[in-house]
This record gives C-alpha cells, structure tokens and sequence, in this order.
C-alpha cells in the first residue's frame, strides 16, 4: 500500500444535507425502526419522495483497502458520513463517534466510541479531536470554495464526548462538508493541518446507493503531480531474508530507494523476523545461542545476520552490490564491526554497526520518576523509528513495572535495544549504593539479557586509580552511570565491579549473544575537562577490555565523548582506534562549546559530523532538552532528525557509495521547480512543506510546479535566471 507525502493522518468526511434550511414544503416528522442487524432505518419525506437509508457501521473493501467506514443518509439532519482512514494511520475500529445534531442546527455532539482504540492500545479522547468544516457547493451543484466558518466554540464534555457550537446554522440548500480529524492529540500541529484543503482528502466517493455500496478512488484533485512513497521489500537468498525500504516515485517518473527501520508487520505485530536466524538451546523461557555470530564469523560462516546487512547497506541484491557478503564477515572477523542480535530479540532486524558502513543513529529513551510514563515511551519509540533511529536505548529508572516496560519496548522495536544495566541494579537496591553489589548487578545483567536486550552499556573502565583525576575537574565525572560506579567503590573501598567480574558478565553476554558497549563513564562534562588524564586514561583501560571481549567472542564497540574542542575531535577518534584496534566508536556528539542549553542538539551536531567523516560508527543522538530535562515527543523527533542530517553529510565526506544519490535528486528537484518531490526527499517532509506553503498563499500551496518561493519570489528567482542562462550557452 502506497503512502502520500502529503496526507491528512486519519479524517472522518461528512457531507451535511441542508441542515437548518427553510422549504416551502412543510417537513414530516422522522420515525426511526429496527432493522434485524441492529441498524436503523430512517424515514424522511420532504413532499415530493421518500428517503430511506441506514445508519451504522459498513466496511468498504477492495483495491483501497482497508478502508472502514460508517454511513447515514437523509435529510434534513440525517447525514451521510464516510470515515476516511489513510493507508498508514493507527486507527484500528469500525465507527469512531456516535452523533447527533440539535434541532436549531447549532451543537454538534460527538461521543467517541469506548471499543475504538489507536493501534497500541491507547483510547481515543476528546483531546484527540479536531473540528473543520466549509461549502464545497452551493445550492444551483456548482462547486465552490465558499467559507460558512462559523464555529463558536469546541467544548470537552468529558474525556469522550466533543461538543462544537456554532453561531448560526447553515444556510439553506447548501451541502457543506466537513472534515472531523482524528489524530493523536500530541501529534497535532495545526500549522501543518491547516493547509491541506478542507473537503479535499485523500479518497473521493465515486459511487453511492442506498444499498451501502459505496467506490472510493483516489482523489486526483488532492494529490496532483505529488510523489509517493511506498514500501518495497528486497529479498535474499531464503524466505527469511526480507528487507524492507522505502521507494520515493518521484513526479518524474524517476525514483529513489532509502532505508527504513519501521519494521516488517504481519496482523500489527512486528514479525519475527530473525527467529531462525541463531542456532540455540532453550533455558526455560528463553534462548541461548550455541555460538555467538562473532565465533561465526571466526569460522568463516556468512550467516543471515551478514546477508541481511549486507542488502540493506547497498540498497541491492545484485551481486555487484557495494556490501558484499564477504565484505561484512571480514568487518566481523577483524572486530571492525558489530551486529547487535540478541537471540532473544526475535523482531529485531539486522543491522552493522562499522566505520566502513553508514553511520548510525541511536536515541535515548526511558522513563523516571520525576517525568514520563508508560505509554509516553512507547510512543517515544514510535517516534524514533519513524524519524530514523538505527538503536534505540532505554534509560528507565526508579518506576513500578520497569521489567513490563522494557519488555513492551523490545516487543515493539525492530531496531536494536541497548540499556545500562547499572541502573536498574541500583533501583533493585532501593537506591542505597551501599546495598550495591556485583550478585545484584550480575542478576540484573541475565535478566535483561533474557529478555532480550540486544547491547550493554558497562562502565568497566573507570578504575579507582583514575578517580583522583576526575576530582580535579571542574564537572568531575557526568556520566551517570559512571557516577554510580565511582559512588559504589568510594563508599565501599573497592575496585570497579564491573572490571573485577568482566569475565563473569562476558559469559552472560555470550549466552545470549548481547554486545557490549564499553562505556565511557570518565567522559568529559564541559570543554575544560576534555582530552585529561581521567578521560583518556579510561580509554586505554577500555581498550584492554575490549580485546578480552573478542577473544570470548562477544561482540563490542566503545563508547566517547561528550565536551570537546573542535581542533580535538580528530585526536579521540585517532587515539580511540589506537587504543582499541579499530573497533567500532560510539560517540555522544561531541559537542564543541558549552554556551547553549536548549540548543545542544546542533552544538554536538557540529562534533557529531566531524568525528563520523572521521571513522566514528555511530552517534547518540543529542536533543534540545540536553543538559536540561527528560526529552519529551518533539524533542525525540529534533533530535533525531538533526542528527541523520549530521550522519549523512559525514556518509558525503567518507565518499559512500550511494550517499549523494538523494543529494543529487534533490538538487534537479530543485533546479526544475519540483516543490512536493522536494519534500518527499527532505528528511522531514511535513515540516518542509508546512515551511514553504505556509508563506506561498492557499492557491500556491496547492501546486507542485510554482517557479519561485517566498524567500525570492517570481521577479528575482535566481533558479529561473539560471534557466536562462543554460538556454543561452545551450544553443551556443
């Protein structure tokens, strides 16, 4: 099913008949009865014939499905109604509200249904509504653009019941339409809603009796020359190599394949996609590999983890694609190079982590006591896989069910789930660091390894010789679990833990095949305590650590900073491949000045693109809120977004095959005045267009082909001169 740029998320058409119209033919009263299936029938005569129709719940299958719907038809406040649901919207019900018109035509009330859900279980609210409405034709069937906006009030009865008033009623003979939205409340951008044209969605009615038959097609009068986005899959050599992407047609009849991490879904759940994907025994109710990929890989074994990368990283199949099968097995073999994959973690699609490939994006989720609940962290998750998250960490501490959240999230997550450990075995401790152990701590590592947290971020690095080096800066140690650790060995007199028993929770990770991500917890807080003798002496340790993790056969990458001047970004890339024999890096930016809370997710940025045009394999997302408070929804999407922007010009400087392919469609989109292709190629579609529409007046807005924008307008385009100009040295 193919999904528009441009689409209202989920809209509910209903055509009004005459509502509040004066006739010279008196009105009978309306009788309703019974009909077998629980539906009504509707009699209305207005003098000349009379009406019957149904109210209630009817499907609409065939080429567009699945489309569901409710209808009613009459006349004067019997309304025909049509529930318009877009291909990729969370709507899963039959009828979402029940209905109902006052006699002065004045208050509308809508109840929204008690079985009508969002697709992750969530109900809908009044909160979740959005009311619009005007003339699309006029009494004598001609159509019509005429405002009849006259909307009073919108009330919130309760949390299910919506009522909007209006300060006069419709004029007679008219059939207006009006659209009721029905989105996620927190999802709702009014600026970006209110410039689709009202009455015009996605599909149009091509054909109605009084049967309930009802055609819908495609509304081309909607689209126009926009592009399309569709999913295709690119298969490999058995049924269960299935790679999903997404396919840009651009209005060209040109078109681009970009990767997605949204997942393959079968019956709304995410499919099991890499469940035979691991040899492996069962322990009660989980799994433990035979052997880990990395031993694998030692043996020279191509296993569907590296067929699967290997596709997605070349966007292909042929056998002349840039990622070889054989060219992922030596980035294993060498330690080059990491696929999360624990085998427990059966959703999870395959995905490398390597300064040869892409680089990849991680966004920090989870909820706390002081902020954020259940449902907010799934739908976080949500957000960051549709803004391009390639892992995901959950950060959850100090609330009840962390174990059923964290399960929930890994369920729902077709990318990679990273945690710190640490923090949940100090939550087990009640938060006294003194009840803090390595028996609390080992317990916690196999019961998220059970249940199939796919990477580990373990601060085995921070040893007690270089914690008097810390105290001699000016933020001392940020890193919160790096925090935990200095706490846990200051207030018992004792080693690193975690450094102590490295070889107890390398056979934990083996078990269940979890990476390790070696954390950095002595990385620096502000510019000052960059590059120091506790930073970079952790990351010697670190590099110790991480070949005693080849040599088990657990995968690992290493974590970095944090603070740093830009004139010593290359010097941490540089000494952490030194240090750590090129394994993958991981790095928190980093940002390159101190001065600008709120706006952090471009000061690290700026770090974050450099030190990946540089070798760094992955970077964890910043956001706006950094240094501030727990990220909320649009934080999450900011953040994300910014970074891929930082990713993909470093994928540019590394001369990645592929990486300027979007670049390069962009800029003829550009050149030939293609507005709508160049939002569908914008790493963020909704915003680009809401940006430009939002400036070029609703007849613009309307059209792909305007040959100017706001910025310059039609007298000084320099792209139109430029047509010009070409012209000109063209027919020389």
């Amino acid at each position: 099913m193919k999904k528009r740029i441009v689409a209202i998320t989920l809209a509910m058409i209903m055509v009004f008949g005459a509502v509040g119209c004066s006739s010279t033919t008196e009105k009978k009263e309306t009788q309703g009865t019974e009909k077998e299936n629980g539906t009504v029938a509707e009699n209305v005569d207005d003098g000349n014939e009379e009406i019957t129709a149904y109210i209630g719940t009817s499907i609409f299958e065939g080429s567009l499905d699945p489309v569901k719907g409710a209808m009613s038809y009459g006349y004067p406040f019997i309304n025909e109604a049509l529930l318009q649901v877009n291909p990729d919207s969370e709507y899963v019900g039959d009828l979402a509200v029940d209905w109902k018109i006052s006699e002065d035509a004045l208050t509308y009330t809508f109840t929204l249904r008690e079985d009508v859900k969002f697709s992750d279980g969530s109900d809908f609210t009044a909160e979740d509504v959005v009311f619009t409405y005007q003339t699309v034709m006029d009494n004598q069937g001609n159509n019509e653009n005429v405002d009849l906006t006259r909307l009073e009030s919108v009330t919130a009865i309760d949390d299910k019941i919506v009522e909007f008033k209006l300060k006069e009623a419709y004029s007679p003979f008219l059939d207006t339409t009006a659209m009721l939205q029905i989105v996620p409340s927190d999802a709702y951008d009014s600026e970006t809603f209110d410039q689709y044209p009202i009455g015009t969605g996605a599909y149009k009615m091509i054909q109605y009796d009084t049967n309930q038959q009802m055609i819908l097609g495609i509304n081309e009068n909607y689209y126009g020359k926009t592009p399309d986005v569709e999913k295709v899959i690119i298969k490999g050599d058995s049924n269960d190599i299935q790679v999903p992407f997404n396919k840009i047609n651009l209005s060209d009849s040109s078109s681009l394949i970009t990767s997605t991490v949204e997942g393959l879904c079968e019956n709304n759940k995410l499919r099991q996609v890499s469940i035979d994907y691991a040899p492996y025994v069962q322990d009660g109710k989980a799994k433990k590999v035979k052997k880990t990929l990395l031993e694998r890989a030692k043996e020279g074994e191509i296993t569907k983890h590296m067929k699967y990368v290997s596709i997605r990283e070349s966007y292909s199949n042929e056998k002349s694609r840039n990622f070889k099968e054989e060219t992922v097995l030596d980035e294993i073999v060498k330690g080059e190079a990491v696929i999360p994959c624990n085998v427990n973690h059966e959703e999870c699609e395959s995905m490398i982590i390597g300064r040869r490939f892409s680089v990849k994006i991680n966004a920090n989720i989870g909820a706390s006591s002081m902020s954020s609940n259940f449902d907010e962290e799934i739908k976080k998750l949500k957000l960051a896989l549709k803004y391009g998250a390639d892992t995901v960490m959950d950060l959850s501490t100090g609330i009840d069910n962390l174990q059923k959240l964290r399960s929930a999230i890994i369920h729902a997550s077709p990318v990679p789930i990273g945690t710190v450990p640490v923090y949940e075995a100090l939550d087990r401790a009640h938060g006294d660091i003194s009840l803090l152990n390595f028996d609390l701590f080992r317990q916690t590592v196999i019961d998220q390894a059970r249940a199939g947290v796919d990477y580990f971020t373990i601060h085995a690095g921070l040893k007690s010789d270089l914690l008097p080096y810390a105290a001699k800066r000016k933020l001392g140690i940020v890193s919160r679990g790096g925090s935990i650790m200095a706490s846990a060995m200051l207030r018992q007199q004792c080693e690193n833990m975690a450094f102590e028993h490295f070889d107890e929770l390398l056979e934990i990770c083996h078990d269940y095949d979890v990476a390790l991500s070696l954390g950095d917890g002595l990385r620096p807080g502000c510019i000052s305590d960059a590059c120091d003798k506790a930073q970079y002496g952790e990351l010697e340790y670190i590099g110790e650590l991480a070949k005693r993790c080849f040599d088990a056969g657990v995968q690992c990458f290493i974590e970095g900073p944090g603070h740093v001047n830009m004139n010593k970004v290359y010097e941490n890339q540089a000494l952490q491949e030194k240090f750590c024999n090129r394994a993958p890096f991981y790095t928190l930016g980093p940002l390159v000045t101190d001065i600008a809370p709120g706006y952090d997710h471009i000061t690290s940025a700026i770090g974050g693109s450099m030190i990946a045009s540089y070798g760094t394999a992955m970077l964890c997302y910043v956001t706006p809120s950094e240094h501030l408070a727990l990220p909320e929804e649009q934080d999450v999407k900011t953040g994300l977004v910014t970074y891929k922007l930082a990713a993909h010009a470093a994928d540019l400087a590394k001369g990645l095959k592929g990486a300027q392919l979007r670049d390069d469609a962009m800029a003829k989109a550009r050149a030939e005045f293609r507005w709508f292709d160049q939002f569908a190629l914008s790493l963020d579609p909704e915003h680009a267009y809401s940006v430009w529409a939002k400036q070029m007046g609703d007849e613009c807005s309307k059209k792909h082909d305007v040959a100017y924008c706001s910025m310059c307008g039609p007298r000084f385009c320099p792209i139109r001169l430029n047509k010009k100009l070409k012209a000109a040295y063209n027919e020389q």
